[in-house]
């Protein structure tokens, strides 16, 4: 079977799934930005790379790039990974009959009555979404999507893959003195991360042994209020986007995801998880689908500083429940979410399709 796949950046589990599906006999050819740091992955399993840049829904490059992949590659199937790759690819094989396999990362956002989403999803060239949570799922079965369309497939993880720093190392880079607790957070600042409902909970514990890290893109407007608050200036270390979040997510004695609303299957809480890292995370789209409850982490209300004040003052007192729980989340994430079964999900996917 030959299949083209059309990806912006590639993740590393995207990268391990290709690399893959090429070992397990897939003949592929990989549309991505050549700048993506995780392509020598692809290169050592042997999977062809061109470059394509994304840069809109209608980009007149792209699609002459997809073209030229389809006539060279003649694929049975066209995957894509994003919403920008599926409306390009579908406007570059208009008039054709090639398969369409598209993915779907995020709850909600999506009406079945706009133009878009007519165009995209619910096309006809469109066999199959691969979801990445059960939450995902749902939502889209909520619009009357039929249910043959809409397949969940977890992405799968390898500890292998991942190199924490050391406690040392992290304590001197960042200038924490050897007795505080570190709490990770890593995420874009967007209301729905639910980012200020965490600083409202450390300033309500107004704990002088807690450090939060804050891996990901802050406004500077954010980055000033905080800086004048009393309760967080001295104690929220905000490391911007960072290629290294993993690593050092993986050093800190917990990780903390307040989202609000509209999440998926947020790939850094498994990145930490799966380094033996506790989460607190709200219950909130596909999160705990990751998370168990009192067994790998807690589950706090979406939206409630009270409650997730609460939690982390419980597993800041207590390092016994954390490594407890820590180490059942590396099990869990091992045993649930491998990227062995991811690939073989895939190959079934496109035996069907």
């Amino acid at each position: 079977m030959r299949v083209l796949a059309i990806l912006s950046h590639v993740d590393l589990p995207e990268a391990h799934l290709l690399a893959g599906l090429q070992h397990a006999g897939i003949a592929l050819l990989v549309l991505c930005k050549m700048e993506s740091r995780n392509l020598e992955i692809l290169r050592e399993a042997g999977v062809p790379c061109k470059n394509i840049h994304l840069k809109g829904r209608v980009d007149r490059r792209s699609i002459r790039t997809i073209r030229a992949a389809v006539k060279t590659h003649a694929p049975d199937i066209i995957h894509t990974f994003n919403k920008k790759a599926l409306i390009n690819s579908l406007l570059a094989t208009s008039g054709t009959k090639i398969r369409h396999i598209t993915y779907r990362g995020i709850v909600g956002n999506i009406s079945a009555w706009n133009p878009e989403a007519r165009l995209t999803f619910f096309n006809d060239r469109v066999e199959h979404i691969v979801c990445v949570c059960d939450a995902v799922r749902d939502s889209l079965l909520q619009l009357d999507m039929p249910p043959r369309k809409v397949v969940r497939i977890y992405k799968g993880h390898d500890p292998a893959w991942y190199q924490a720093w050391s406690r040392p190392q992290l304590l001197q880079t960042h200038s924490i003195p050897e007795d505080k607790v570190i709490i990770g957070t890593s995420a874009q600042w967007r209301p729905r991360k639910g980012l200020d409902v965490l600083l409202l909970a450390i300033s309500r514990l107004q704990h002088p042994d807690i450090h939060l890290l804050v891996a990901g893109k802050v406004e500077k407007r954010t980055a000033r209020q905080i800086h004048r608050n009393p309760h967080l200036r001295d104690c929220v270390h905000l490391l911007g986007n960072i290629p290294d979040a993993p690593a050092r997510m993986g050093a800190c004695d917990l990780f903390v995801m307040p989202s609000l609303r509209r999440e998926g299957f947020a790939k850094s809480i498994i990145e930490t998880l799966i380094q033996g890292v506790p989460a607190i995370i709200s219950n909130c789209g596909g999160l705990p689908e990751m998370v168990q409850h009192e067994k790998t982490g807690l589950i706090v209300t979406p939206g409630d500083p009270a409650d997730l004040a609460q939690a982390i003052h419980r597993l800041t007192h207590d390092a016994a429940l954390r490594q407890q729980l820590g180490q059942a989340a590396r099990t869990h994430i091992c045993n649930a979410f491998p990227i062995e079964q991811t690939i073989q999900q895939h190959l079934q996917l496109y035996a069907k399709t």
